[in-house]
């Protein structure tokens, strides 16, 4: 996109809620089983035979074909890694010829070792030509029983018999049937050696059943050794058939889910269900009903759990908190119509819900846009950013500091959606409060490093105090009539309904604290916490400085708050979704009160003689530090004793004011 030719994305169709859930669970149809390592034998009529006299025709082998595996899923447990236990670790330990312990008895057992040389009149040992530590090395390096027994049964040779003598004794031939030859590879050649050397030269000397077994297999014709089948029979008779695995599948696909908003960007395979559910409760009320009318066996509740949480990456939602005003009165009042049978209300209110949340995802889908917009442009920057709730110093896990008021530790989050990095600015209660001009002084000072984009888009809710306000729209005013950005435009996400990046960054930020440190006793310690709250791509934290906090108020000289738009309707402040600033026109803005509605200018020219007032020329809002009022000074102070001495220097500097009067909002 050339620079300049940016443009805020207008008339974005409002996209419908599609989500649906259903009570009701519905019966899945049953599907034959293929097995698909089905080998044909040679007695199946389907084989390829040849009549007496024909040429014969070759008959097409069936082979086993194994697929490819897929990527294991995520599930609600963490995968097995089997090459952790201790039982793994002691198996591999022995097929490499280590030391280990029995598992009943705890016996050690010694490690593997050459035998002592053979007493043949053949010397084997002397054939090997010093060898023979080289193969006892190699051999037990295979660290594999069945990669073992494929070499053993390569280096040994079946025969038969050339010929035979009769027993003294009973005077009757032998019931032998075929020699063993035992050859080892010395320097790329055979070399044949007695059964008592091919032991001891690879540490079998007390394994005389392994090498019979090997030599019986191969008496028997076989081609390739048999794998071991060890600890890995079938016969399990509580075991659960198919059919009951597949009911609960069946069961479990049928139940309405749902994606979270927050999760379903880094893991798209993340369902949900009602906070009000549980894996019990899904067996006990509705598993086991179902299977009553279907005729089917229920499982037992651990079976049930073991396949709900090994196969499916299904998770329970959490109870809803700060949800919104609107949708929870609407859904009250249409309860209540519902039961007086008032269709034509219950019409009314439904459609009010519907256009209400169908505007708060418009809006949603719009911060989606216009982030995927600026990623595949240099000259557009969008972001968002919130206060944070105000976080205690000290932060105490002790009773007495539960009843105590603490000093308040302020966080503006400003997230970067375009290079998708958080931002977070930090101040005490002592240093500045929180309106509108601190909020503009953190923008100031992050926007300095941004002075290479031409257009700014901006998400944030509808707070009046801190967000929508004509103190911050000057601000923006001031920005494009100095020319930091050619276009500033400033959306608001419908009350609500607003899940902003910063709020999930501040999800990991209470994440953190919550689970590594409960305990703060400084503004250095929530410092910490939030440098280490996303290890993927830590925060950045600002800590601000009282004199980086401005009198943003100025700008408003020459604002004139108009009440009229240039249609000469009224300018209804409060509910204006988007706020557009552009260099081309410094003497108004424009507003739109509706997602899809056309821009509306508003003229703000003041009478009289301008009086400008540049950015780099405002005045501090703080000459000297803020005092709290003596009550809560007197409180952090009786909770010294639980605060080591080296965090109390902070509050020691505090100091109080004469009026006791104190009104905070937390």
């Amino acid at each position: 996109m050339a620079t300049g030719s940016y443009a805020p994305l207008d008339n974005n169709p409002i996209s419908s809620d599609i989500c649906s859930s259903s009570s009701e669970f519905y019966e899945s149809s049953d599907d034959s089983v293929v097995d698909k390592n089905f080998v044909p034998s040679n007695d199946d009529e389907s084989s390829d035979t040849s009549e007496e006299g024909d040429s014969p025709v070759p008959t097409k082998l069936s082979r086993i074909t194994e697929t490819t595996p897929e990527k294991t899923p995520q599930t609600r447990w963490r995968q097995r890694r089997d090459e952790n236990y201790e039982q793994v670790k002691r198996k591999r330990r022995r097929n490499l010829g280590q030391e280990y312990s029995t598992v009943k008895s705890k016996k050690l057992v010694k490690p593997r070792e050459l035998g002592s040389p053979c007493r043949c009149q053949k010397n084997c040992r002397d054939k090997l030509s010093n060898s023979h530590e080289n193969i006892f090395t190699k051999f037990w390096d295979l660290g594999s029983y069945d990669l073992q027994n494929s070499y053993l049964f390569g280096a040994i040779r079946v025969l038969k018999k050339k010929r035979s003598y009769k027993k003294k004794q009973k005077r009757q031939e032998s019931s032998r049937q075929f020699t063993a030859q035992y050859i080892v590879n010395v320097d790329g050649r055979d070399v044949r050696v007695c059964k008592v050397e091919f032991m001891s030269v690879h540490g079998l000397q007390n394994c005389r059943g392994r090498i019979d077994h090997i030599v019986k297999m191969k008496t028997t014709g076989a081609v390739v050794p048999i794998k071991d089948g060890r600890g890995k029979h079938k016969n399990r008779p509580n075991a659960l058939s198919a059919d009951q695995k597949q009911s609960v599948r069946n069961h479990i696909d049928a139940i309405p889910k749902y994606q979270s908003h927050y999760s379903r960007a880094n893991n798209i395979n993340k369902m949900y269900l009602n906070c009000d559910m549980s894996i019990a409760s899904l067996h006990k009320d509705y598993y086991v009903p179902w299977c009553q009318q279907q005729n089917i066996i229920p499982v037992k509740q651990s079976a049930y759990r073991k396949i709900f949480c090994t196969e499916y990456n299904i998770g329970f939602k959490l109870p809803k908190s700060d949800t919104c005003k609107i949708c929870d009165e609407s859904k009250i009042k249409l309860d209540i119509v519902k039961s007086n049978n008032d269709d034509k209300e219950e019409q009314r209110l439904t459609t009010s819900l519907t256009l209400h949340q169908n505007r708060a995802k418009a809006m949603q889908n719009l911060l989606k846009l216009e982030t995927d917009r600026s990623k595949s442009t240099t000259n557009v920057c969008v972001i968002s950013f919130d206060l944070q709730q105000a976080m205690p110093i000290p932060k105490l896990t002790t009773g007495p500091a539960f009843y105590c008021r603490k000093v308040w530790l302020y966080n503006l989050g400003v997230h970067d959606c375009t290079a998708e990095q958080g931002h977070m600015f930090l101040w005490t209660e002592n240093q500045a409060k929180r309106g509108a001009d601190e909020v503009a002084s953190v923008l100031f000072k992050f926007l300095k490093d941004k002075k290479d984009v031409d257009h700014l888009v901006v998400f944030t809710d509808n707070c009046p105090g801190q967000n929508k306000n004509w103190q911050l729209m000057a601000f923006w005013l001031q920005l494009v009539k100095e020319k930091w950005f050619k276009t500033i435009t400033h959306h608001f996400l419908v009350t609500g309904h607003t899940h902003l990046p910063s709020d999930r960054d501040f999800a990991l930020i209470e994440k953190r604290h919550r689970k590594y440190a409960p305990e703060v006793y400084s503004p250095e310690g929530w410092h910490k916490i939030i440098k280490d709250a996303n290890n993927k791509n830590p925060f950045k934290v600002t800590v601000m400085q009282q004199e980086d906090f401005l009198k943003f108020e100025l700008l408003l000289a020459n604002v004139q708050k108009s009440t009229r738009m240039s249609n000469k309707e009224n300018l209804d402040f409060s509910g204006v979704y988007t706020f557009h600033f552009k260099t081309e026109n410094t003497k108004s803005f424009f507003v739109k009160h509706s997602v899809n509605g056309e821009y509306n200018e508003v003229n703000i020219t003041k009478k009289g003689r301008p009086v400008n007032i540049p950015l780099c020329q405002l005045k501090n809002k703080y000459m000297e530090p803020i005092k709290i009022s003596k009550k809560k000074l007197k409180k952090v102070q009786s909770l010294f004793p639980y605060i080591p001495p080296i965090h109390l220097p902070f509050f020691n500097g505090l100091t109080s004011r004469e009026s006791d009067e104190d009104v905070e909002i937390v």
